[in-house]
């Protein structure tokens, strides 16, 4: 796909929904969970072309891991809960998603509301100091 003053794009997205997932635009658009999509879900699935060169694999998955990143922090602000993970059996992705020749399922995104409460910030997370996870200069 060539995009207007961009270039050729290397990866795409495919969404599948769960349930009511469809549901997600009102939560968007209100800024809040409505009640009646409460433990819906939905999933993402990132796919890349494969690349021309080997190279450039390192280079797409780590661009694609910057944006499952971003999508899930932008979903958390959504107050909508997310986790990620690889795609390992890729003959598989490529009968269920329809995934074509040449492309990579790489990650998949998992989103939804969560059924019992709304999604919040641990109140008292267990972290080490910061002293002791952040070095400078040395270790």
């Amino acid at each position: 796909m060539q995009l207007s003053g961009i270039g050729p794009t290397t990866a795409s997205a495919i969404v599948a929904t769960v349930g009511k997932g469809h549901d997600f635009t009102c939560g968007r658009q209100s800024g809040r969970a409505p009640a009646t999509s409460r433990g819906s879900q939905a999933t993402i699935v990132l796919v890349v072309a494969d690349p021309e060169a080997e190279r450039y694999l390192t280079i797409d998955r780590y661009d694609l891991g910057q944006a499952t990143m971003a999508m899930m922090v932008a979903a958390a602000d959504l107050g909508i809960g997310s986790g990620h993970s690889s795609v390992g059996d890729q003959d598989a992705a490529r009968r269920i998603l329809g995934v074509p020749a040449g492309h990579t399922a790489a990650y998949m995104i998992a989103l939804g509301y969560p059924a019992d409460r709304p999604l919040a910030p641990g109140r008292r997370p267990d972290r080490r100091p910061f002293d002791v996870v952040v070095h400078r200069g040395t270790w």
